[in-house]
């Protein structure tokens, strides 16, 4: 019997979601657990944009947390390296299109710092931070600082 994958991030996770909040000590005590391993997995990257979309109510750490984590994870974990692959971009796209009863605040965000950090970006990524970022209701990444026109 084959065993099943694990998510050092599960229980977390699933506390977040059931009480609807992310606090602070829920962010540190997932940063250890992701400590830990120096990595996170596909199955706990899923479990982070989990999070993302599913809570409600989130702290301020959170979103660097979930932004950091995760670009670490398509851009420089997975093969090939300062890339995110074509397989990648499908299952972020997948992720994307998932329902979204939380707060989902840092996915416009996610989508622009990984066009910056890989080294080549692909249309198709590009597209899909395009998307993010002009979905209706959401403001663009950097919305909060841009200058009044006079």
């Amino acid at each position: 019997m084959a065993k099943r994958p694990q998510s050092r991030l599960r229980d977390h996770v699933v506390r977040c979601i059931e009480l609807q909040r992310i606090g602070e000590r829920d962010v540190s005590a997932m940063a250890r657990a992701v400590d830990e391993g120096g990595f996170i997995t596909r199955l706990e990257a899923e479990d982070l944009m989990r999070a993302e979309r599913d809570v409600a109510e989130v702290c301020d750490a959170w979103r660097d947390f979930f932004v950091v984590t995760v670009v670490a994870h398509l851009v420089w974990e997975c093969r090939p390296t300062g890339r995110v692959a074509p397989a990648d971009i499908v299952w972020l796209a997948g992720q994307l299109s998932q329902p979204r009863p939380g707060a989902a605040s840092a996915l416009g965000e996610l989508m622009v710092e990984l066009v910056r950090e890989a080294s080549d970006s692909a249309d198709a990524l590009v597209e899909l931070a395009f998307a993010e970022n002009r979905a209706p209701n959401r403001r663009p990444v950097g919305y909060e600082r841009m200058p009044l026109a006079a």
